[in-house]
């Protein structure tokens, strides 16, 4: 169904394009950008539903292993009792401030995380000052793993906007080597 959008996107985009009156060659760049930043959406939401329907569909036990007046901390299990997810909590004044999110892969490595924090915005709406809370994604990073176990590749990426790629490869004797990895441009390439 996510490809089916993801093809029927790009079609309607590049239709869009096409059915300009006048070719622009700066126009078309900023098309293409917008293009590919609909595609890079798109993926992200893709992934995003797999891990949710991941845990939809597996949970089997959800166990609070920490809960203070400041902080929580929650692991969901599937029905074999592996760890899917872990989410932390951090509160002031009785409300959430901070969170973490970790998605785990079928053999309990950390494949995913997410961290949000809590911002404050001042919205004058020419009658009086209104404080309005906004979570937002400060940062998160994925990783990839070898069939032995061995992380093969680390992004990360944090809201300025930075993507950092590193990549790793593993000698015959199991020595571990890290250089930059400049594949694609997004967060999932």
């Amino acid at each position: 169904m996510a490809k089916f959008i993801l093809i029927a996107m790009i079609l309607l985009k590049t239709i869009a394009c096409l059915s300009q009156s006048k070719p622009d060659p700066d126009n078309r760049k900023t098309d293409i950008g917008g293009l590919y930043q609909m595609i890079e959406h798109l993926r992200d939401q893709n992934n995003m539903l797999n891990y949710q329907l991941r845990l939809a569909t597996e949970l089997g036990e959800e166990n609070v292993v920490h809960k203070s007046k400041d902080s929580s901390v929650t692991l969901f299990f599937d029905n074999k009792g592996h760890l899917i997810k872990k989410q932390k909590l951090l509160y002031r004044n009785n409300t959430t401030v901070e969170s973490s999110l970790f998605f785990f892969n079928k053999n309990g490595k950390p494949e995913y995380i997410e961290n949000w924090h809590r911002t404050y915005y001042l919205m004058d709406n020419n009658r009086k000052p209104d404080t309005v809370f906004v979570f937002s994604r400060q940062g998160r990073s994925r990783s990839e793993y070898d069939t032995m176990g061995r992380i093969t590749k680390h992004v990360v990426y944090l809201p300025t906007p930075l993507i950092k790629k590193l990549s790793f490869k593993y000698d015959s004797a199991g020595k571990k080597s890290q250089f930059n990895d400049d594949s694609g441009r997004g967060f999932w390439d």
